[in-house]
């Protein structure tokens, strides 16, 4: 699928227009549309899907932190979550992203989501984070939307404010990735 920017050389696209785009590229051979990053836009994208002339399947690529209300918009409307779950627990979501009730928040996403649509459900390891990030993440997958596709991605980099943080400021160690054989 060709990728359509949706804010090219800095002229806002309307929602019209980008359903225009969406349905040319379906006509080409797209095999479904890809938000990235979407809930911020939640309205707007589903102003483009209502406008669609053409059925195309959507993925909505996201961190899986919304409200419920976002919840229940996308029901119906999504084929495939193409979510991440980061932390195990609360103590380190509200450390590393500020991201208050990420536990109950994002697993009641996904459970949303288990219901209404495929998953491909994807766990970054950070350093120092397998026991209380992975191994939960692990076990409340298994125990709670076991017919996901998991991706346990091994690719982490410390970015952004990583260097506040001595713990995950640092890529994974050899040891951590043998780590991986255990689960």
């Amino acid at each position: 699928m060709a990728d359509i920017d949706c804010a090219e050389e800095g002229i806002p696209i309307l929602p019209d227009e980008l359903a225009r785009r969406i349905t040319l590229q379906r006509a080409y051979g797209s095999k479904n549309v890809n938000f990235v990053t979407p809930t911020p836009h939640t309205h707007t994208i589903l102003k483009i899907l209502n406008t669609l002339k053409v059925n195309v399947p959507v993925v909505w690529n996201s961190n899986m932190y919304y409200s419920g209300e976002v919840a229940k918009l996308l029901e119906g409307v999504v084929d495939v979550y193409l979510g991440d779950l980061r932390y195990g627990n609360d103590e380190c979501a509200l450390k590393y992203s500020n991201a208050p009730n990420y536990w109950s928040i994002v697993t009641g996403n996904f459970k949303t989501a288990y219901k209404n649509g495929e998953i491909l459900l994807r766990q970054l390891v950070l350093p120092n984070h397998i026991e209380c990030c992975t191994r939960p993440i692990i076990e409340w997958t298994k125990q709670n939307i076991p017919m996901v596709r998991f991706n346990l991605m091994f690719q982490y980099s410390p970015y952004y404010r990583a260097y506040e943080f001595p713990e995950i400021n640092r890529t994974l160690t050899e040891r951590n990735a043998r780590k991986r054989l255990i689960f």
